[in-house]
């Protein structure tokens, strides 16, 4: 072992330490850990997303004071149930219209812009005034969802919150409450609807650059 070592020192030079022959290897440095996952946010309980919707919109306090001409209602939810869950409407006077799955997102968001929702959501709130004598007010905060195949109907006032019940295929006479708030709010959805697959389907326009004369355009410009 001293001869490997008096070679080595030949080799390096006499005066070359040779502290680092006998020193064991250096360790490998470890490699960085992984990042944690990210974690995956809990799913919202649909029942307690919908009390939400319900609390917001039925839970707005009417004007201080009552003013001439004031609608007899200021906001409604319009549940639409079945085997597969609920859609719900909820409409605030005048225009504002919101969509919602049976989730609680956000399917189709406020629509005011659109005429024919505008139009659509003025014959709701006059269908909702001529009725409004009819309304049922409730003794309690029951935001139930309807059993699957029924419609419920919330309606918000200043003296309190109406609720009506709606079977669409029970056999209403022509111009019975139910069967005439149940068009207009049909007639809301489609339009609703329809709006949303036209803009789904019109294609981006394409943004038009501002054109730019060529050098040569610039001469021939000049000349004349």
């Amino acid at each position: 072992m001293a001869l490997f070592k008096d070679l080595l020192k030949k080799m390096r030079g006499e005066n070359e330490p040779d502290d680092h022959i006998d020193q064991p290897a250096p360790e490998p440095a470890e490699k960085p850990a992984a990042p944690a996952p990210k974690p995956v946010p809990p799913v919202a309980d649909p029942a307690a997303v919908y009390r939400k919707i319900r609390t917001q919109a039925l839970g707005a306090a009417p004007p201080v004071q009552k003013e001439e001409g004031e609608p007899p209602f200021y906001s409604a939810v319009i549940d639409i149930a079945s085997a597969d869950g609920c859609t719900t409407m909820v409409c605030r006077h005048p225009e504002e219209v919101n969509l919602y799955t049976r989730r609680g997102d956000v399917m189709m968001g406020v629509q005011k812009n659109a005429p024919e929702v505008e139009e659509a959501a003025g014959l709701l709130w006059k269908v909702m005034g001529h009725f409004a004598g009819q309304i049922t007010f409730m003794k309690d905060d029951d935001y139930q969802l309807p059993s699957a195949g029924k419609h419920r109907v919330f309606l918000l006032a200043r003296d309190g919150i109406g609720r009506l019940d709606i079977d669409p295929t029970a056999p209403y006479e022509s111009g019975s409450m139910e069967r005439t708030v149940l068009y207009a709010y049909y007639h809301l959805f489609r339009c609703i609807a329809k709006c949303r697959a036209e803009q789904e389907e019109t294609p981006a326009q394409p943004v038009e650059q501002e054109k730019t004369d060529t050098p040569d355009e610039v001469e021939k410009t000049d000349q004349a």
